[in-house]
């Protein structure tokens, strides 16, 4: 598993018992793993983490709702940034 998966599957654990060891399929905002509120703080940390900025329109694509797409988003990131 990648660093970005290992992050995310830790980040979430942290939060919630039932999340699981598979990122496929989940929805981060219709599953109830994260609101608005909740989204600045997450999208703070992923961005310190991996030294990486998000624009708006990332923020609010879809790519951004599931765990498995985001962690293909932010590894895109981190190897562009290269």
């Amino acid at each position: 598993m990648s660093e970005v998966k290992d992050f995310l599957l830790s980040y979430f654990k942290e939060r919630f018992d039932d999340i699981g060891d598979n990122l496929a399929g989940v929805d981060l905002i219709e599953d109830g793993y994260i609101d608005s509120m909740a989204l600045y703080s997450f999208v703070a940390k992923l961005e310190d983490q991996f030294d990486i900025q998000f624009s708006d329109e990332e923020l609010l694509s879809h790519e951004f709702r599931k765990l498995d797409t985001l962690a293909k988003l932010v590894e895109k990131k981190i190897t562009s940034k290269k």
